[in-house]
């Protein structure tokens, strides 16, 4: 699975469960509609201010910040086995 694609799979199924919009979960994490929408389709990279915010947003406790660094651990994995 690719960097943000474990993220944008959790945000897509966390957003689908509360019922909410893209515009409602952007105005809930105070970012743009199209840059939730980008992150859920994996088109921007998130980080971890954004994944923070948004885990506040959809009351995830943690699950999307956890998400992310799962990639970040499994890219650091990888290269180890590069080596």
């Amino acid at each position: 699975m690719t960097d943000a694609a474990r993220f944008s799979d959790e945000l897509r199924r966390l957003r689908a469960e509360r019922g909410l919009s893209y515009r409602a979960l952007a105005e809930l994490a105070h970012h743009g509609k199209s840059y939730i929408e980008d992150l859920e389709k994996g088109r921007k990279p998130p980080n971890d201010a954004v994944a923070e915010r948004l885990d506040q947003a959809l009351g995830a406790g943690g699950r999307l910040v956890a998400a992310l660094r799962s990639t970040a651990l499994d890219d650091e994995t990888d290269g180890e086995m590069d080596a």
